[in-house]
């Protein structure tokens, strides 16, 4: 997807929120931690990360990992 593609997608998904920004990460970085990466293409290229650790520390060490390999897009 082109970037105009990608903004157009979040306002629609949020229509009653403004998206200000976004942050990207390879899969095979999420691919090294905890939570299982579950390519389902809706939108192409997207993937979810599910089966996340119960325990609070697990889940900010992980989100801790990913935010730092991301790249942040803003509006």
């Amino acid at each position: 997807m082109d970037e105009q593609a990608i903004w157009t997608l979040g306002d629609e998904i949020t229509p009653d929120r403004p998206v200000y920004g976004r942050g990207e990460f390879l899969a095979k970085t999420a691919i090294d931690e905890e939570p299982r990466v579950d390519l389902d293409d809706d939108p192409p290229g997207h993937a979810n990360l599910i089966d996340w650790p119960t325990k609070k520390e697990a889940q900010k060490k992980i989100s801790q990992a990913l935010a730092a390999a991301a790249s942040l897009h803003l509006k």
